[in-house]
Parts: C-alpha cells; sequence; structure tokens
C-alpha cells in the first residue's frame, strides 16, 4: 500500500499543469453606471465612446459626440474614419471642462496580447463586429477570461457592454424598439475562423484603444 500511495503521488507530480482561466478587466458592477443605452438606432458608435469616456472621467453625451462629427444631431452610422474622429481631439464636457481624447483603431481581431494589457490595465476597449454585409455594430469591451503561459494568451470569453439593448418588433409604422435590459450585458466565445475571429454576434472587424483624460 505505502508503494502504491508513493507511486501515485509522484504520478501526480508528473503530470503537466493545468492552466485556468483567470477573469481579467472590469468587474460587471464597477462599469454599470457607465452603462449608456443609445439614443438612435445608429448611434452605437457614439455610445460606446461614451460609456468609455465616462469610466476614464470624461462626461460627454452621445448627441455631442455626433454633432461634432457630422456638423449636427442626425441619425446616422459612424464609418471608420469618424469613429476614429470621433474618439480624438480637444473635447468640452458637460461641464465645461476640457479634456484630450485619444483613439487608436485596429482594424481585424486584435491580438489576444493587445486586449490582455488594455484590459489588464483596466482599460475598456470599443470593440466592433460585422453582423452581415450590411450591418455592423460597436459595442464595449470590458472584460474577457484567458489563459497565460508560455504558448501565449488564449481567450476564452469576452464580456462587453452593448448599447443596443433594444427588442425589435414590427409594425405598420415601422420597427417598434424596446427596452430590454437583459441584453445590456453579453458573453460571448471567440471562435477562430478560416475569415478570421467571429463571436456569436458577428465577425469582428476592430477595435478601438481609447483614452480621456480631463485637463
Amino acid at each position: 500500500m505505502r508503494h502504491f500511495f508513493r507511486w501515485s503521488v509522484l504520478a501526480l507530480l508528473c503530470l503537466p499543469a493545468v492552466v485556468l482561466a483567470e477573469f481579467v478587466g472590469i468587474p460587471k458592477a464597477d462599469f454599470d453606471k457607465h452603462y449608456r443605452r443609445q439614443q438612435d438606432p445608429f448611434w452605437c458608435w457614439a455610445s460606446s465612446a461614451e460609456m468609455v469616456l465616462s469610466y476614464q472621467g470624461v462626461k460627454l453625451t452621445q448627441d455631442k459626440i455626433v454633432e461634432r462629427i457630422k456638423g449636427m444631431v442626425v441619425s446616422g452610422t459612424g464609418n471608420p474614419v469618424e469613429m476614429v474622429r470621433s474618439t480624438n481631439g480637444i473635447f468640452q464636457d458637460v461641464n465645461g471642462k476640457n479634456a484630450v481624447v485619444s483613439g487608436q483603431m485596429v482594424m481585424g481581431a486584435p491580438l489576444p496580447t493587445v486586449l490582455y494589457n488594455q484590459l489588464k490595465q483596466k482599460k475598456p476597449v470599443v470593440l466592433t463586429y460585422q453582423s452581415n454585409p450590411q450591418i455592423g455594430h460597436a459595442v464595449v469591451l470590458t472584460g474577457m477570461d484567458a489563459t497565460v503561459s508560455s504558448a501565449g494568451v488564449v481567450i476564452t470569453k469576452l464580456y462587453v457592454f452593448d448599447p443596443f439593448a433594444y427588442t425589435v418588433s414590427p409594425s405598420f409604422r415601422g420597427p417598434v424598439f424596446t427596452k430590454d435590459d437583459s441584453l445590456i450585458y453579453r458573453e460571448y466565445p471567440p471562435q477562430e475562423t478560416p475569415y478570421g475571429v467571429s463571436i456569436p454576434a458577428g465577425m469582428i472587424t476592430g477595435v478601438i484603444l481609447m483614452n480621456g483624460s480631463p485637463i
């Protein structure tokens, strides 16, 4: 029996260590108060920027972001150039105070190490994806589950705040948008495909790494 116990212990010691996934990023409870539901069906880009800036201490509403980029408050999507412009410059917040805002867009699926370091520093990230050729969307990535080993960083789950927390139902007057709080916080397992990295909601097309500093 002693020999069996000794060999059992040795066998356990020789097994490769199992690397468990760890959560990296901002806990949901810490970001909840910065959540902003988009005020227009096409303003996901502006409301995502508003959320990130709010977390960083810069109070700037999504309608002001739209007005700054479009020249007026208008319903419309934001293309990559406009999204970068909306996250760069000297902005005046709702209290009349200036802030330096910077944003760097990375096209395509970002490297896991980039997301890991951003989230490890508690910096939320604007994540964009394409649901189909006609529809794109922006959300705020606040956390992920990942394993870190000598082989690199492997992401097993992404946690995002979705500004489009609505259910949509048809009517003869047009689509009806109903608020649905269960859609605010989403968990997505990323998956490698021949065309890039996808999540159940769509194909990841890029990220914007944002920073805001009140002057």
